[in-house]
């Protein structure tokens, strides 16, 4: 087995022989995701699908940690988790209906999308999946409404 890639803005932690977790490693700036980090995640999920070992893996131990290109994403080979402790907020919130295989939820989690405020329009497919998943109400209420939707 190949050891996972040294990443500045990524952890890679073997969970199990068949197991890994993928962290935010940029604490002071509220893990904003910049294109390095973008980069290194690729990086990481590339060695991932490539080790024969490796069967599931959770992007993510505080908030979820995902922004890859999302047609791959759907075509990933092995088994995506996602693992929300806290806030879920913009790109974060839009992304587990559609790219993860399974999602858990911690009961101090939320969910938020700051479009509207913004000027922007729901992000993600997040105008479609959320309708799909959640039904209008709570759809308009978390992408129209710009407040915190729910809790877990």
């Amino acid at each position: 087995m190949a050891p996972p890639p040294n990443l500045e803005t990524i952890l890679i932690e073997r969970l199990s022989e068949g197991a890994v977790l993928f962290s935010y490693n940029r604490p002071k700036v509220s893990n904003s995701f910049t294109p390095k980090q973008h980069h290194g995640l690729r990086e990481g999920l590339l060695w991932a699908r490539d080790e024969s070992a490796i069967r599931t893996m959770s992007p993510g131990r505080a908030n979820i940690a995902v922004l890859f290109n999302v047609s791959r994403l759907l075509r990933y080979p092995k088994v995506l988790t996602a693992a929300i402790r806290r806030a879920s907020i913009g790109w974060e919130c839009t992304q587990p209906p559609s790219n993860f295989d399974l999602i858990y939820v911690h009961q101090d989690a939320y969910f938020r999308t700051l479009f509207m405020p913004l000027g922007l329009v729901p992000e993600g497919g997040s105008s479609y999946t959320f309708l799909t998943l959640m039904g209008k109400p709570q759809s308009n209420t978390l992408t129209v409404g710009w407040r915190q939707a729910f809790r877990a």
